[in-house]
């Protein structure tokens, strides 16, 4: 399936589950005691997964991450389909914890940089163009940003961007490792 497909919505979904169930039971039958997606954009399959795989949310790991900061207001940097069905917007306002998204036209932004990074292309570019949302985001109130792709690490980090930041990739990587040491124990 192609990439653009997945951060573009134009995918099935029916199909996209198949895909990850199948590879689920291939990592479960290998001994795996848990498993995550490490992609925002496909957290919307989490719940229909969940009911058969013991599964960690990268949206749930990085909201705990966000609670103990003192940011009250993020940012929040993802493709367009993780922004539309407002898998970080919904968690973090039931936490009582407010968020920002870009308009329409930062978000193109946005999505340019993503597909720009994904295909290797300038960059710089792609830093620069995210650091104007980044900017927009601030003036709105963001005092963080959560970095909700896993590709733009890549190019941003906290040291770049000026603010507190969460990158989801860390996040997971993290909590992985945390609950594994958990269940381990």
């Amino acid at each position: 399936m192609p990439i653009p497909d997945v951060i573009e919505g134009g995918s099935d979904d029916d199909e996209i589950i198949s895909l990850l169930d199948a590879g689920l039971r291939k990592l479960e039958s290998s001994g795996a005691d848990f498993s995550f997606i490490a992609c925002n954009t496909m957290q919307g399959f989490l719940p229909a997964l969940r009911e058969k795989y013991d599964m960690l949310s990268i949206v749930e790991e990085t909201l705990k991450e966000a609670g103990k900061s003192d940011v009250d207001c993020w940012g929040i940097l993802a493709t367009e389909v993780t922004i539309s069905k407002g898998f970080y917007q919904q968690a973090f306002s039931k936490a009582g914890i407010s968020t920002k998204v870009p308009d329409q036209e930062n978000q193109r932004k946005v999505t340019a940089a993503i597909r720009g990074i994904l295909a290797g292309r300038d960059m710089s570019s792609a830093r620069d163009g995210l650091l104007e949302v980044v900017s927009a985001l601030k003036d709105e109130g963001a005092g963080g940003i959560i970095l909700a792709c896993t590709d733009l690490p890549i190019v941003l980090s906290e040291d770049i961007i000026g603010l507190p930041a969460l990158d989801t990739a860390d996040v997971i990587a993290r909590a992985a490792v945390d609950y594994y040491n958990e269940l381990k124990e």
